[in-house]
């Protein structure tokens, strides 16, 4: 009985160690399909830059744009964090953000602890985004076929049911002006460790014999995502000239000796 009690404290350990060593990371395609995305993947993932995670101050209704219509939309600063609430009844191993981008260029967007370059972005007319631009799971629609670039960032952090985790984000264009737009999705990922035969992971090995220990295989499970009026979308902020300032302050001093007198 204490064999068994210790084996079952030993693999409960092991499996605490996997699920709090994820490490943040953009992930490849190949990563990205080797996650488990079957099934209708639940809304249970809700974003906010304001603190208020259903249509706080910094949320855009009706707009013209798709790509800000009923999200966060960031206008004003190039670092923001972005809040992310479970709103599930299960705690979530980890989180994944997809970013899209397009109208601009720069050379790095900070996402947590990990540096997203340029060159980490592939587009989206392969797998797993198809001519509709669909991600991946059970046909879910996003509007990334017009995007020139998307990527996949694991952030590697959890986050407990109806808890709240905070990302911090800043974004390096190249030109400070106008012209870059980022849309961040998210979805949360549990694991399941499975004890796999090591026969099975090295039939090639000569020394592989019936019998060897098995070892645990985790693998990733896409649990929930957001809602589509749930996203945050940044937009490169635009500061008038100091050519339009001076005008503009020549004209209110005008107006108000006008109103003077």
């Amino acid at each position: 009985m204490k064999s068994i009690a210790r084996n079952v404290t030993s693999t409960v350990a092991l499996l605490a160690l996997l699920a709090a060593t994820a490490d943040a990371q953009v992930l490849t395609l190949e990563e990205v399909r080797a996650m488990d995305w079957s099934g209708a993947i639940p809304v249970k993932l809700k974003a906010a830059t304001d603190g208020v995670f259903d249509e706080g101050p910094d949320y855009w209704y009706d707009c013209e744009d798709e790509w800000f219509c009923e999200s966060d939309v960031i206008i004003d600063r190039y670092d923001f964090p972005i809040a992310i609430y479970n709103n599930g009844q299960h705690p979530l191993d980890d989180l994944v953000f997809l970013l899209a981008y397009k109208d601009g260029d720069f050379s790095s967007i900070d996402v947590g602890n990990w540096v997203v370059t340029r060159e980490d972005f592939y587009d989206n007319n392969g797998e797993p985004f198809g001519p509709a631009g669909n991600r991946p799971g059970d046909g879910e629609s996003a509007l990334y076929n017009g995007a020139e670039g998307v990527v996949f960032v694991r952030i590697g952090t959890g986050v407990a049911r109806k808890d709240t985790v905070e990302i911090p984000i800043e974004v390096h264009p190249l030109r400070m002006i106008g012209g870059l737009t980022i849309h961040f999705d998210f979805y949360g990922v549990t694991f399941r460790h499975d004890a796999v035969s090591t026969v099975a992971l090295d039939r090639e090995r000569k020394d592989s014999a019936p019998g060897d220990a098995s070892k645990m295989c985790r693998s990733e499970f896409v649990a929930c995502t957001n809602a589509a009026s749930h996203d945050i979308t940044w937009d490169s902020p635009c500061y008038p000239s100091a050519t339009i300032e001076e005008t503009w302050g020549r004209v209110k001093t005008f107006l108000d000796r006008r109103g003077r007198e």
